[in-house]
């Protein structure tokens, strides 16, 4: 593909005329509904096909930061958990202590309950009694309904948000997972490193539909 004078340097026009449209976007929702032509709802489903785990700790952090609109308690750590793997939070209370260890007075707290928003991923904040405890919950993680979640520990709170979501839509939808990451890290390198890229799927059909996170720093 051919490049213009408007694009950043090395960048293919395809890409970056979609990416400039959907810079200008605010941050795509965690689910989103459509109505079908008789009424009917449909949850749209995300896939993460790209995470680099560099940044991972990072998104958490500021995601559990901008949801509380607070600082995150120091020396605590936080687990991301699928919400809708979740009946309750105490549930997830139970799995911690059972696997790892006792709580530091048995605290915990469910980040992204707060606020009005129905979000996919279930942030919980929490202190094991034993700091090595808190090591292995970042090391090994717990193993929750047949899957393995890790800890990340609370970082520092900076005024300024560093990772930004974009929503870009009119991908190709006949390209392969790979094909999509490499094009979207090609084409966004202009504006920030590509954190997380996550597919839309609508009943298991990809329609072109994308939300990447970029660290700008």
């Amino acid at each position: 593909m051919s490049t213009t004078q408007e694009d950043p340097p090395g960048v293919a026009t395809a890409w970056t005329t979609i990416v400039r449209r959907s810079m200008e976007r605010t941050t795509v929702p965690h689910m989103l509904m459509q109505r079908t032509k008789n009424g009917l709802k449909t949850v749209l489903k995300f896939t993460d096909i790209y995470v680099n785990q560099d940044h991972n700790a990072m998104w958490i952090n500021q995601r559990a930061t901008t949801i509380t609109q607070n600082r995150l308690m120091p020396g605590t750590i936080l687990f991301e958990f699928k919400s809708s793997d979740v009946e309750h939070t105490t549930d997830i209370y139970d799995a911690l202590t059972t696997q790892i260890g006792p709580l530091l007075n048995k605290g915990a707290r469910p980040i992204s309950m707060y606020g009005s928003n129905k979000r996919e991923d279930l942030i919980i904040q929490t202190q094991f009694e034993k700091n090595e405890d808190n090591e292995r919950a970042i090391r090994t993680g717990v193993v929750y309904k047949g899957i393995t979640y890790k800890a990340t520990k609370a970082l520092p709170t900076t005024d300024k948000d560093v990772l930004k979501n974009v929503a870009i839509s009119q991908i190709p939808c006949n390209l392969t997972n790979d094909e999509i990451i490499k094009g979207l890290q090609v084409s966004l390198a202009y504006y920030g490193k590509v954190a997380r890229i996550r597919k839309t799927t609508n009943r298991g059909y990809f329609e072109g539909d994308v939300s990447v996170t970029l660290d700008t720093t």
